[in-house]
C-alpha cells in the first residue's frame, strides 16, 4: 500500500517539531508593603512640670540647689512632634514657694531677695521653642522682662529637660542679691574669708509630654477551617 507524498510531508514536519517547550515559571508575588507606623500627637502636662534653680555662693562658686513648690503652667497645645508641644508654654511661679530643703534659707530668700524686688511675688514667663534643641526663656521679675537662650533635650519617658542660665543683674537684682548676702554673711564665706553670694543662677525644668497615638491597624481575620 502507497502513501501520499502529502500526508509523508505532514509526518515529517511533526517529527521536527518535536515536543512544546515548557511554559516559563510564574513571578513571585510582591510582599506586601510594611504598615505605616500610627501617627502621634504630643501635649504638655502641666501637672508634672518642676521647676529647679541652682544659686552659687564663695568665691569659688560653690552650688546651692533648690527650686519652686507651686508652679502653674498654661498655654499647652497639641503638636506632631515632642518639642514642638514645648512652644508657646507659660509660668506662673509663686516666689514665697522656693524650697531648698532649709526651712532657714528658704525664709531669707523668699523675705531679702525676693522681698526685695518690685513686684515679685509671682514670677511669670513663657518659652519659645526654635529647634528641637533650642528655645528662648522670657522671664519677667523686678518688674522688667528679658530673654535668655535655655537648652532642651529629652529626658526619662516622655518629660523633656530645659537648661539655662541667667544673671538677676539683667533685671535690676543686685540689691536683692546683696540683701540675701548681708543676712548670710557668715554662711557665705569661703576658704579666703570673703563673702560672696553671686548675681548668676542656673534654671532647670522637667515638663512631662502627654503621648496619644493612632489606632494600630486591626489584625487580619484567622481562615475559616
Amino acid at each position: 500500500m502507497s502513501i501520499s507524498p502529502r500526508l509523508s510531508i505532514f509526518a515529517l514536519l511533526a517529527a521536527c517539531e518535536g515536543a512544546p517547550a515548557p511554559a516559563p515559571p510564574a513571578e513571585p508575588a510582591a510582599p506586601p508593603a510594611p504598615a505605616a507606623p500610627p501617627a502621634c500627637a504630643w501635649t504638655a502636662d502641666p501637672a508634672g512640670v518642676t521647676v529647679g534653680w541652682t544659686a552659687f555662693k564663695f568665691t569659688e562658686k560653690t552650688a546651692v540647689g533648690g527650686g519652686f513648690s507651686k508652679v502653674q503652667i498654661g498655654g499647652a497645645s497639641t503638636a506632631d512632634a515632642a518639642w514642638k508641644a514645648l512652644n508657646g508654654l507659660t509660668f506662673e511661679i509663686e516666689a514665697a514657694s522656693v524650697d531648698s530643703k532649709n526651712p532657714d534659707r528658704d525664709q531669707k530668700i523668699a523675705q531679702q531677695f525676693f522681698g526685695t524686688m518690685t513686684d515679685t511675688a509671682t514670677l511669670k514667663g513663657s518659652l519659645s521653642v526654635t529647634g528641637p534643641d533650642a528655645a528662648t526663656l522670657s522671664v519677667t521679675m523686678n518688674g522688667a522682662t528679658h530673654s535668655v537662650p535655655v537648652t532642651l533635650s529629652a529626658s526619662e519617658g516622655e518629660a523633656w529637660a530645659l537648661r539655662g542660665q541667667l544673671d538677676v543683674a539683667t533685671w535690676g537684682a543686685s540689691a536683692a542679691v546683696d540683701a540675701l548676702n548681708k543676712v548670710c554673711e557668715d554662711l557665705h564665706k569661703g576658704a579666703d574669708g570673703v563673702s560672696k553670694l553671686w548675681s548668676e543662677v542656673e534654671v532647670q525644668a522637667t515638663i512631662p509630654l502627654k503621648k496619644d497615638c493612632g489606632a494600630a491597624p486591626a489584625a487580619p481575620a484567622a481562615p475559616a477551617p
